[in-house]
């Protein structure tokens, strides 16, 4: 299940997403907001999630079915320790 946090809050993300994607118009145009604050958000992924956009999914769901984030075609970013 997919998380929305900007990069600057991503970093308190749960350990379970290990990398992000960009939403669709990151980042002046985008609609998808962090969770946390009122930034622009990425779209974290699991392992699982991140095979599957590797396979070509882009539309992903989070943990409720309240909405979805279409991910752009730039490729998977590794969270930087």
């Amino acid at each position: 299940m997919a998380l929305s946090r900007c990069l600057k809050c991503g970093t308190r993300k749960p350990d379970k997403y290990s990398a992000y994607v960009f939403p669709i118009s990151y980042p002046e145009n985008s609609a998808l907001i962090c969770g946390l604050c009122n930034n622009s958000g990425v779209i974290w992924l699991t392992e699982e999630e991140q095979e599957a956009y590797r396979s070509g999914q882009r539309i992903f769901g989070g943990d409720t079915n309240v909405a979805k984030f279409k991910a752009d075609e730039q490729g998977i970013n590794n969270l930087i320790k």
